[in-house]
């Protein structure tokens, strides 16, 4: 990826978390419940297709990719995987830590169709989307060809997988994609310089 493209990543990235940042302080709008009501209304029959690929999101996928990048000769991604993917996640808890906004079943005042364990915390942003996204980005551009659309499927289905199972609103998820994007720009940026 050329700098040029990695510091438009940058600042698209940094667009997404402050604008969608601003908008989640005001509170949650009825176009973004509806939203929120039209993907968590989903029947139950979702769950399996949507919370397997949901799991690209979690923290441990970043360290076991980053392993299998280094153990099949790729150590420039592995480090960069492994950075891009630390990064998201442990900036999205910093920024929640800030925001303080509620999870839908505080922040919404019906009820809230919880598929598994109940998260507390802050909703704003979404780590699982940050981290998918962001090790989306930096897996597309390394491997390139038929793996891009599969690999922004699986962050798309983990962001879709965030508000179906009840645990982030639409801006969260825009937040957190935001903030991936951010991050996956800036270490293909540092790692092209090193």
């Amino acid at each position: 990826m050329s700098a040029a493209t990695s510091i438009v990543l940058v600042l698209i990235g940094a667009a997404l978390v402050i604008g969608s940042g601003a908008l989640a302080i005001r509170g949650v709008s009825p176009r973004e419940e509806a939203v929120f009501r039209a993907v968590n209304g989903l029947s139950d029959a979702w769950l399996v297709p949507i919370f397997v690929p949901m799991q690209f999101g979690t923290y441990i996928t970043t360290p076991v990719l980053a392993v299998v990048a280094w153990l099949t000769g790729r150590r420039a991604e592995a480090v960069t995987l492994f950075a891009a993917g630390t990064a998201s996640w442990l900036l999205a808890k910093a920024v929640k830590e800030v925001a303080e906004r509620g999870r839908p079943q505080h922040a919404l005042e019906a009820q809230v169709a919880l598929r598994g364990p109940k998260e507390g915390g802050s909703g704003f942003p979404s780590g699982h989307a940050a981290t998918s996204t962001a090790l989306a980005v930096v897996l597309g551009v390394a491997l390139g060809g038929w793996w891009a659309p599969v690999l922004v499927a699986l962050a798309v289905l983990t962001w879709i997988g965030r508000i179906y199972v009840g645990v982030h609103l639409p801006l969260d998820i825009v937040g957190g994609a935001g903030l991936g994007v951010a991050v996956a720009g800036l270490t293909t940026l540092i790692a092209d310089i090193i």
